[in-house]
């Protein structure tokens, strides 16, 4: 595939892999960090990448315009970029999207009991 050089520059700036980081922190559960599509985990956020849905939002994506894949996952997502998703599917990236965050908000009360 061939990008513009507008995606180039973006890829390659500070704010995107800010932006990385962060989508990527979604999938942070227990000390691992999990595949969005299948059921990959590693200790290490480098072998994650961040698949673009769609160019649309590039800059602005929302979390909803992302999925945090493994390598294996990725090229097979690429293939089928601005394919409507099942909403089986979408359920349950929204729902494990969710877990995550309550998951994190439950510990973060733990740590810091009122």
């Amino acid at each position: 595939m061939v990008h513009s050089a507008r995606y180039l520059t973006y890829i390659a700036s500070v704010e995107w892999r800010d932006r990385r980081h962060h989508f990527l922190r979604r999938t942070f559960l227990r000390g691992r960090y999990h595949c969005e599509r299948c059921p990959f985990t590693s200790k290490s956020e480098g072998v994650f990448e961040v698949h673009h849905r769609h160019y649309g939002s590039l800059g602005r994506e929302q979390h909803e315009d992302v999925e945090v894949l493994c390598g294996t996952c990725h090229p097979k997502a690429d293939q089928t970029r601005n394919t409507p998703m099942p909403a089986s599917t979408a359920s349950l990236i929204e729902s494990t999207a969710m877990l995550v965050g309550w998951t994190r908000a439950v510990r973060r009360m733990k740590m810091n009991p009122r």
